[in-house]
């Protein structure tokens, strides 16, 4: 049994005024993907560019937050693969969202934002602590 059947991901996020969005994805595909054989696609996410992230200050805060919330996070959902790869070896893994069942390869490249889950004129600092609400509930 492998240690883990759930694929890393790499998730960035770019913009430029400069550049339009097909131009940046292409660069990332061939500096990123091109370069790196562990690299099969860069999908685009649609997310809007206009959230309300507050100050500065209060968007590195939200940064150092959620850096200890995502440790905290990974470790309750790989505990949970773990143990229902005991008991089940053929487990497969979905995501729900919005009704539909997917794969995380699925999720990512066929990701839509949802105002009404997550409203973008919200300031995002706010957000972070509904998700570590849902993971407390979880665990």
């Amino acid at each position: 049994m492998s240690s883990s059947t759930i694929q890393p991901y790499l998730i960035l996020a770019c913009s430029s005024a400069d550049e339009p969005k097909e131009l940046i994805h292409t660069v990332l595909q061939s500096r990123v993907c091109e370069k790196n054989k562990y690299c099969d696609a860069v999908y685009k996410f649609d997310v809007p560019e206009n959230l309300k992230f507050g100050s500065f200050d209060s968007l590195i805060r939200l940064v150092d937050d959620l850096s200890k919330q995502d440790s905290q996070v990974e470790a309750v959902l790989r505990r949970i693969e773990r143990q229902l790869l005991e008991l089940d070896p053929n487990t497969e893994f979905k995501v729900v969202s919005q009704r539909a069942s997917l794969s995380a390869e699925e999720y990512i490249s066929k990701f839509h934002w949802d105002d009404a889950q997550v409203p973008p004129h919200q300031e995002y600092s706010r957000q972070p602590q509904s998700v570590v609400d849902e993971y407390s509930e979880a665990r």
